[in-house]
């Protein structure tokens, strides 16, 4: 008989991932941000996406979901934008076209962007065969054909997707058999794919042994009953040094010699 796992406090995925990236970049992150020289759009183009995408499974028409996009471009536009406005409008058009002329396989909508405790899965049905089933949302502004078997082999060990499984799961007394990540690719060869990653009782609950602890290591560091330690297995991403590398490697984590090159946090993912 398998025994009850302590679940104790539930953070959004995004936060699990950070957390066993590196505890102290978790940690740091929620108060210090590196001094912008540029902003990304792709979030911006993702996020409108999105926002297209939710009303257009809600009852809305293509024409809907175009206006809602363009509105959430204009108004979420930021300062020293790495592409026009007038480009990430049009790439967000582009987006929500293919968005919407996906075929998708549910056979009855259960929700659109519906918090469920901290995840807000973009949509949540039953599919073609009747099973319990989720879909995430994924623009690609970019994704070559090379990179295409390594993007999605990370949806396969996704902890966003293990949540989902487990926390819709719950709350429909029923297992979620399947996670979709809806890709939606916007070059160089502009299409989308819709990619299942199947899911079981078991394998959900072997994620959640393992998530569990860390939820309750991430609360004691909020709460200073323990400290943040560093993984220097961290130090390099894909994208090049994390962003705290400094932090750690110029300041050794003494925050007070931090605005020399990072600014408080305000607003944002972590902000307070």
């Amino acid at each position: 008989m398998a025994t009850t796992i302590n679940v104790g406090p539930v953070y959004p995925p995004y936060q699990l991932d950070d957390f066993q990236r590196c505890p102290l970049y978790w940690d740091l992150t929620k108060r210090w941000k590196v001094r912008a020289t540029k902003a990304w759009t792709a979030q911006v183009i993702g996020n409108a996406v999105a926002q297209g995408l939710e009303s257009y499974l809600t009852e809305g028409t293509a024409d809907d979901a175009h206006v809602l996009a363009q509105k959430f471009v204009v108004e979420n536009y930021p300062a020293l934008a790495d592409r026009s406005l007038k480009g990430v409008v049009e790439l967000t058009r582009q987006g929500v076209e293919l968005g919407i002329n996906t075929q998708f396989s549910f056979k009855q909508i259960l929700s659109v962007e519906q918090s469920y405790g901290r995840t807000r899965p973009d949509l949540v049905a039953y599919d073609y065969d009747g099973a319990l089933a989720v879909w995430d949302h994924k623009v690609k502004v970019e994704l070559d054909d090379r990179f295409y078997q390594k993007e999605i082999a990370k949806y396969e060990t996704s902890n966003q997707f293990y949540e989902y499984a487990w926390i819709v799961g719950t709350k429909f007394g029923e297992a979620v058999e399947r996670v979709y990540a809806h890709i939606i690719i916007l070059g160089p060869s502009p299409r989308t794919v819709l990619h299942p990653v199947t899911m079981t009782p078991e394998h959900v609950r072997h994620w959640l042994h393992g998530a569990s602890r860390d939820w309750h290591r991430m609360k004691a560091i909020e709460e200073e009953e323990a400290e943040a330690e560093s993984r220097y297995t961290g130090c390099q991403t894909n994208y090049g040094p994390c962003s705290m590398y400094e932090g750690c490697h110029t300041f050794a984590g003494d925050e007070a010699a931090f605005p020399a090159i990072y600014e408080r946090v305000t607003r944002g993912k972590y902000a307070r």
